[in-house]
């Protein structure tokens, strides 16, 4: 069973978005908005309560700074590193194939091959729009369920993986 795609950035944003649905990541953005509600709603809550007197304004400011340095980071810079990576990396439309076959998986881009063994794929998981096959925490192999002809082609190709690893997510 074999696919093959051009590579685009939605198949790399999917990717990293996949990366963020692991555990580590989750608990990492559960701490995030914690900490922007906190930032956010504490000098709100002390303004409201009247005690603005005690509170100097600059650190009203301070809250109020750290909550939007928090949604830059957020909406502006990590995106934007997302698209630095993407273009560093040279991805933008490359033709990637990915082979299954019983003993290993076999992926090839220009330039490059590789084969690997089942036993080596720690992770299968899949989102909506693609599925995963995880070589470790941040390397897999991504599979774009529109680069298969039809539904059914895609269902039998996923069904594939999970004889061979369970779905992780």
């Amino acid at each position: 069973m074999e696919i093959t795609y051009n590579f685009r950035f939605s198949d790399y944003r999917a990717l990293a978005r996949a990366m963020h649905t692991q555990k580590r990541w989750r608990n990492g953005k559960i701490l995030f908005w914690f900490v922007f509600v906190v930032c956010l709603f504490t000098p709100a809550l002390l303004f409201l309560n009247g005690d603005s007197q005690r509170m100097r304004p600059a650190a009203i400011t301070v809250f109020f700074g750290i909550a939007a340095g928090l949604l830059v980071i957020e909406y502006l810079f990590t995106p934007w590193v997302l698209r630095f990576n993407y273009r560093r990396f040279g991805l933008d439309g490359k033709s990637i194939t990915v082979r299954l076959a019983d003993d290993a998986v076999y992926a090839s881009q220009p330039g490059g091959s590789s084969r690997i063994e089942w036993s080596a794929i720690v992770r299968f998981s899949r989102l909506p729009t693609h599925a995963f096959l995880w070589l470790n925490k941040v390397q897999a192999f991504v599979i774009p369920f529109d680069a298969f002809p039809d539904d059914a082609a895609r269902d039998a190709y996923l069904q594939f993986i999970q004889t061979k690893l369970p779905l992780s997510d």
